[in-house]
């Protein structure tokens, strides 16, 4: 009886416009209509138009070939002045509802699983255009549903910068009023629908937030700094971000070969068959004496030291080459890792495996936090309260729901403990309240770390 019931609907059905209904019952993947990234950057020259709106709405914009398309959404939103409060969507080869199309998706839909497609991240704009004519569809707030067709009108020869406004026309419809695309309904809600102001879009254009997506800063940082740009601490920490831009931070060869000696003096005494350590896995007393000359603030720590468990700054520095993966305990000794054993000789390397080692993987507490407490580090402010603020801001507070204070990251954050670790450049109190030379450069090479 089903069957038959069946048969007659999709006869019923059979060449209108509910035709696709054929499919429901099957996945049908989305078509692959990528290009192949150009060999070099070029300049883009887009005009990006509001679907239905009269007078038009458009805005034509000069853009880097090279950058992702979680990117050109962020052009998109300053170009048109929308503030990032709805969901969004890409596409090519049709409308990104189509399933004729193929679809680039924002964070959101890719954690819900709800579309078939490929996150916006991983795409790039000359993956989508690359002649003249070539079409890119958005999608934005998929209740109002403002489409924009962003329509590739020229290739420019030189990469230029980021993105800017050349010319535009009217005002774009505000966030949240209703889909409203005509001068007149527009009229209701802006004071001149008529009015564009191209030194305005640029402005939003060179704002930063935007500046910053293409710095190479830690791609989780800047979205960190997206979520509190409303917040108060979002000007001290964005004004951080802004100054990293500054190559005059790295440090030479020389200057980390200084900041690195402790460590490799831990790793010479670790290579041919290990440190032997106690039967409670401590360091043996002449060696925990030996470790107090060279690490940070072990020279003039009041205890005996003759027992590594009494002797903090040499077991957190030890605790802390343990967690960069330098070294590990093995049959009673502590013995150098592969990586121990390359930095040892390679002091470059060394460097650069500790930079890319600070940042937990796991997207949690640990992992804000240590963002932007590197972030502070990289400045020479008194750490105070503006990062359990910004944390606050995120949603974290302690487990009996009290709000978090700077101790609380001084201890619990692993990126601080081993900057102060690691700190050769630093005397006096082991917590992290004036920063030299190198742990501010360690903690930018850590946030413009590539994987």
């Amino acid at each position: 009886m089903s069957g038959d019931f069946d048969a007659r609907f999709l006869a019923a059905v059979s060449g209108s416009e509910l035709d696709d209904l054929r499919v429901l019952g099957d996945h049908v993947p989305r078509p692959e209509l990528r290009k192949p990234r150009r060999k070099q950057a070029v300049g883009y020259q887009v005009n990006a138009s509001l679907n239905n709106s009269e007078p038009r709405i458009w805005r034509t914009l000069e853009i880097r070939s090279d950058v992702g398309l979680d990117l050109v959404h962020e052009i998109v939103q300053a170009a048109f002045g929308w503030n990032d409060s709805h969901l969004h969507m890409f596409a090519v080869g049709g409308e990104p509802f189509d399933q004729k199309s193929q679809a680039f998706l924002c964070p959101f839909d890719v954690e819900e699983g709800e579309v078939d497609g490929i996150p916006e991240q991983e795409v790039r704009l000359d993956q989508t255009l690359a002649e003249p004519g070539d079409e890119l569809h958005y999608i934005y707030d998929y209740g109002d549903h403002w489409d924009v067709t962003l329509r590739l009108d020229e290739v420019l020869p030189e990469a230029g910068e980021l993105a800017r406004c050349v010319a535009g026309e009217r005002a774009a419809p505000p966030d949240d009023c209703g889909s409203r695309r005509t001068a007149e309904a527009l009229a209701e809600v802006l004071e001149d629908p008529a009015h564009f102001d191209i030194a305005d879009v640029n402005a939003r254009l060179h704002d930063p937030l935007l500046v910053l997506h293409d710095s190479g800063l830690n791609a989780d940082l800047v979205k960190l700094l997206q979520q509190l740009r409303f917040e108060p601490a979002a000007a001290p920490l964005l004004g951080l971000a802004s100054d990293l831009r500054d190559e005059g931070q790295r440090l030479s060869v020389d200057d980390f070969d200084e900041f690195l000696r402790p460590i490799q003096w831990f790793l010479q005494r670790a290579r041919g068959e290990g440190i032997p350590l106690t039967s409670s896995g401590y360091l043996r007393s002449e060696d925990v004496q030996a470790a107090c000359a060279v690490v940070p603030n072990g020279y003039d720590w009041p205890g005996s030291m003759k027992r590594e468990s009494q002797t903090p700054p040499v077991l957190r520095f030890r605790e802390a080459l343990q967690r960069l993966g330098l070294l590990r305990k093995s049959k009673g000794r502590l013995v150098l890792t592969k990586a121990g054993a390359r930095g040892l000789v390679e002091s470059g390397f060394l460097w650069g495996h500790i930079a890319s080692r600070l940042i937990p993987d796991k997207p949690r507490f640990d992992r804000d936090a240590a963002l932007l407490t590197l972030l502070w580090a990289t400045g020479t402010s008194v750490f105070d309260d503006v990062l359990p603020a910004a944390l606050e801001a995120l949603g974290w507070c302690r487990s009996d729901g009290e709000p978090l204070d700077s101790h609380d990251l001084l201890y619990a954050v692993p990126a601080l403990d081993a900057l102060s670790e690691l700190a050769a450049d630093r005397r006096g109190s082991w917590e992290l309240i004036t920063r030299g030379p190198a742990v501010r450069a360690l903690a930018r090479e850590a946030l413009f770390w590539e994987a």
